[in-house]
Formats: C-alpha cells, sequence, structure tokens
C-alpha cells in the first residue's frame, strides 16, 4: 500500500538501497507459486508475513483468520522463505533441537554450566555414530508449546505454539530461530480443520 507514509520512508536518503530492496523481495515473490492452496480444500492457503509478523489463513480468496506471529531473528536465524504444504498437527510435541542449536549454543553453555540441560529440562544422548542428540520431552515449558504444525521442508523449520507469550504484546517479533510461533495455537488448529471439514462436506453434496 503505497500511501504517504510509506512514500516519505522511500524517498529518505537511502532511496537507493530502499528501492533495492524492494526490487529483491518483488523477485521472491515471483519465486513463488501463482496458485496457492489446494482446489479440494475450496483453494485455501495460510500466508505468513515475515515483515509484519501477521499469519493470515485464506479461503477462495478471503481472509477467514488472523494471528500475530513470532519470526527468526534477522541474520543467520532468519525465518526462510518457502512454499510448502502443511501435511500433520502434533499435539504435545517433543522438541528435538536442531544440530545448529545443540553445537553453536547448547554444548558451549554446557562446557560453562554442567547442570544448565537438565536446568530447562532437556535430555542429551549420544547417537550411535558419535553426534549429540538433545530433545525436550512435552509439558508446560517445552520450546514447541502444546501444538506444532508441521510441512516438512529443507530448511527444518515448522509452526507451533509458545510458552513466551509475552513476546506477543511487542509490535517487533523477531526473536526465534527460523520457525514461527503461533499467538492462539488452538484457534488455528481449529480453522485449519474446518477448512478441510467444509471441503469434505462440499465434495458429499
Amino acid at each position: 500500500m503505497l500511501d504517504e507514509r510509506t512514500v516519505k520512508a522511500l524517498n529518505n536518503p537511502k532511496r537507493d538501497r530502499q528501492i533495492d530492496t524492494v526490487l529483491v523481495n518483488m523477485e521472491r515473490w515471483r519465486w513463488l507459486p501463482r496458485q496457492l492452496g489446494a482446489a479440494n480444500v475450496g483453494n485455501a492457503y495460510v500466508i505468513l508475513n515475515i515483515p509484519d509478523y501477521t499469519l493470515k489463513v485464506m479461503q477462495r480468496g478471503a481472509q477467514v483468520w488472523t494471528t500475530r506471529v513470532v519470526t527468526g531473528k534477522p541474520g543467520q536465524h532468519a525465518t526462510p522463505l518457502l512454499s510448502e504444504t502443511m501435511k500433520y498437527i502434533t499435539v504435545n510435541p517433543t522438541w528435538n533441537v536442531p544440530p545448529s542449536i545443540i553445537y553453536n549454543e547448547y554444548l558451549p553453555a554446557l562446557q560453562q554450566d554442567p547442570t544448565v540441560l537438565q536446568r530447562m529440562g532437556l535430555k542429551l544422548e549420544r547417537n550411535r555414530d558419535g553426534s549429540i542428540h538433545i530433545s525436550q520431552p512435552p509439558g508446560e515449558a517445552n520450546a514447541l508449546g502444546r501444538i506444532r504444525f508441521n510441512f516438512p521442508n529443507k530448511f527444518l523449520v515448522y509452526q507451533h505454539d509458545t510458552p513466551d507469550k509475552y513476546l506477543f504484546a511487542k509490535d517487533e517479533r523477531a526473536f526465534s530461530h527460523g520457525c514461527m510461533r503461533v499467538q492462539n495455537p488452538d484457534q488455528y488448529a481449529s480453522c485449519l480443520l474446518n477448512q478441510s471439514d467444509a471441503a469434505d462436506e462440499e465434495e458429499s453434496l
């Protein structure tokens, strides 16, 4: 939306860089599929607006539900741009800590404090190949909360609940390692399942 405020921002002293950023993002947009959603669910799809920190559920070209999200920190942990099919929902998930977090954060922290993983409710195991596996069982403190929304992808990111509800009150919500934390996961799950049920009813008519 090119309102007066947006035009003013684009015409600031860093105008050339701003325009380059717009062009790069337009190119990224061009990579996305033209048709989102499947016909058998009323062309329903989910779109996540990273700069706006919002998630919208769309069906037949109209928004049916929205919520706030927390996205990845800018830089190495930025939420990736992707388009994938949501396969299933996990209730009370176990968090299998990604290798990047294990080796860049948890193992160095463990050297400083041998009790850190235990205090965080994390379990460390050594795999047969010698690599380290760290997991967190389901529960109130689980980093994924009570629900995880799974769409398999090469970045190993997904959407999920979170125990850190206070982050949703902030205007800028880039705090994760790339995954997308959903403010109202119960409502989100219900909305997604209702889209599927409604489509099934239409097919049976």
